[in-house]
Order: structure tokens, then C-alpha cells, then sequence
């Protein structure tokens, strides 16, 4: 592989747009947009599902194979933020 095939790789570019972006948000922007995320999650996968898995196979303006990984990201954020949580207040528990 050339460096000039290196560099238009898919990879390569998605680093440089991430990296370009990172550069331009400020990083506590970023933290309130992931503690936005974490605390909507719970009704983000309840719409995101309901539209992916029920009304999107039915209507075909709808493109339901895209809902579907969302509706599932967003489960497992809804999850993990339920995890952090109880796992929290469990260690507050018990060093109380």
C-alpha cells in the first residue's frame, strides 16, 4: 500500500474528520451531550423501538433496517446508564 492509498483509505479519513471535529467542539460540550444521551435514553429506545420494530416494517416510506441498529444502540446505552446507576448507589450502600 502507497502512502497515497493510506491516505484516502476509509479509516484514514474518518480519523482526520474525527480528529478535525474534536479539535473544533470543545470537550465539556461533548461530556453534556453524552450526560444529554445517558438521561434520554430511557424514552429515545422506547420511540426508536417502537418506530423500528412496529411501525417501520409496515410502512415502506419508513426505512426500518436503519431504525433497527438505532433502536438497539440506544438499548444498550438505556442499559448501561441502568447499570452505572444501581452499581452507584450499591457502592454508596455499602460505604455508608
Amino acid at each position: 500500500m502507497t502512502l497515497s492509498e493510506s491516505l484516502r483509505h476509509p479509516a484514514s479519513l474518518a480519523t482526520a474528520v474525527v480528529g478535525a471535529g474534536m479539535s473544533i467542539v470543545k470537550f465539556p460540550l461533548l461530556l453534556e451531550l453524552g450526560h444529554w444521551l445517558a438521561t434520554s435514553s430511557g424514552s429515545l429506545f422506547t420511540v426508536a423501538s417502537i418506530f423500528g420494530f412496529t411501525i417501520a416494517p409496515e410502512v415502506d416510506a419508513i426505512p426500518a433496517e436503519l431504525l433497527k441498529p438505532v433502536a438497539l444502540a440506544l438499548g444498550a446505552i438505556y442499559a448501561a446508564s441502568k447499570l452505572y446507576r444501581a452499581l452507584k448507589n450499591l457502592s454508596e450502600t455499602v460505604d455508608s
